[in-house]
């Protein structure tokens, strides 16, 4: 699933862009990006009822991604805050 999400940032925010100073794109485009990608991971996180561990799993492994994809730092710690936030806000309901 992280590698997934981390490949819908990439196809819709490339690192390309993302890392030229010259391109800029909105940050309302990219914090919508973000959120959409968050969304889908905390439906995820519902429905597979991923406990507290694989929650910080999910977040770690998307943070990965994003480095191996070459985001800069500055952006993969921006993205994997907010989806660890997201996931832990909405906790999956225990059994």
């Amino acid at each position: 699933m992280a590698k997934s999400l981390a490949q819908d940032v990439a196809r819709r925010y490339p690192p390309a862009i993302a890392n030229n100073p010259v391109q800029v794109v909105s940050p309302q485009r990219v914090s919508g990006i973000l959120e959409e990608v968050f969304a889908r991971a905390s439906a995820f996180s519902q429905e597979n009822k991923l406990g507290w561990y694989k929650r910080a799993r999910l977040g770690q492994e998307f943070r990965w991604e994003l480095n191996e994809l070459g985001y800069d730092e500055k952006f993969v710690d921006t993205a994997s805050e907010g989806l660890t936030r997201c996931l832990t806000r909405f906790p999956s309901p225990q059994i």
